[in-house]
């Protein structure tokens, strides 16, 4: 191995993802994928790249599979780098969250040859984002419930003072009519 195939295999081992070259196809074809590719998926290099191995396009979860591939095919389509956000199935059966980013490589006469880039797990960031979001629908479940006791309470309280009102105009009056009635 020459100095630049080491320098680059230590670059991609230390990412924290998999770096992958593939086939544009639905089964997302591995021709080569770097060595983050057992901490990300639960396979080894070897599993996802062999004929009889395991296709990656099997660990896509299959409620994203349709929806990534059309993204993917829409910027291939439109020459544009994708950056997509999809779940993968491990190979211990857990769900991660993964982003992936990567583009179409072409031959020198212009013809789509496969894709390459980057995929990194972000299964942390989801459950988050995700915890965020039950946190400020129960923050605004509990400001709603407070207005609604607040809107309640000034009810309570204007029928408590009109009562109030009432009683002491009662009182007043009643003083007033003994005094006049007392006087004659």
């Amino acid at each position: 191995m020459g100095e630049s195939e080491l320098l680059l295999s230590l670059l991609l081992d230390n990412l924290p993802g998999m770096a992958y070259r593939c086939q544009n196809d639905r089964n997302w074809t591995m021709r080569f994928v770097s060595s983050g590719a057992l901490a990300l998926t639960g396979y080894t290099p070897d599993t996802l790249t062999a004929a009889q191995g395991v296709s990656y396009g099997d660990l896509i979860h299959p409620e994203d599979r349709d929806e990534l591939y059309a993204g993917v095919q829409a910027a291939i389509s439109e020459r544009v780098a994708f950056r997509v956000t999809y779940r993968i199935v491990a190979a211990d059966g857990y769900v991660k969250w993964v982003w992936e980013q990567g583009s179409a490589v072409y031959s020198a006469s212009g013809e789509l040859v496969g894709l390459e880039g980057f995929i990194t797990d972000i299964t942390e960031r989801k459950q988050a984002e995700q915890a965020l979001k039950d946190n400020e629908q129960r923050f605004r479940s509990n400001a709603d419930q407070l207005v609604r006791q607040s809107e309640t309470l000034k009810i309570i309280n204007e029928s408590l003072a009109a009562y109030v009102d009432h009683a002491d105009w009662k009182a007043a009056f009643s003083s007033l009519l003994r005094g006049a009635l007392t006087q004659t």
